[in-house]
C-alpha cells in the first residue's frame, strides 16, 4: 500500500479526510445498535405472532371442515336407512 503524507499524518493513498468524515458520520453507538436490534427483535416477534394466529385459524377451520363434512355423510347415511335406499 502506498502512503502519502497529509499535515504530518500517514495515511493510505485511497482514504481522503473528507471521505474518512463521512464514514465516521455513518457509524453508529453501540447503545444506538442495540436500540435498532431491540425494535427489529419487536418487528420480527409481532410478525411471528400474527402468522401463529393465521395457522391456527386455518387449523381450527380444518377440524370443523372434517367435522361438518362426517357430520353431513352420518345425515346422509341416516336418511337412506330411513328412506330405504341402502
Amino acid at each position: 500500500m502506498t502512503l502519502w503524507w497529509r499535515k504530518s499524518q500517514c495515511m493510505p493513498n485511497y482514504v481522503t479526510q473528507a471521505h474518512f468524515d463521512q464514514t465516521v458520520e455513518k457509524l453508529i453507538t453501540r447503545d444506538e445498535f442495540r436500540s435498532s436490534l431491540s425494535d427489529l427483535r419487536h418487528d420480527l416477534m409481532t410478525k411471528m405472532d400474527s402468522m401463529t394466529i393465521i395457522l391456527q385459524r386455518l387449523d381450527q377451520e380444518r377440524v370443523f371442515t372434517v367435522e361438518w363434512i362426517r357430520q353431513v355423510e352420518s345425515d346422509i347415511e341416516m336418511l337412506k336407512k330411513h328412506l330405504s335406499l341402502a
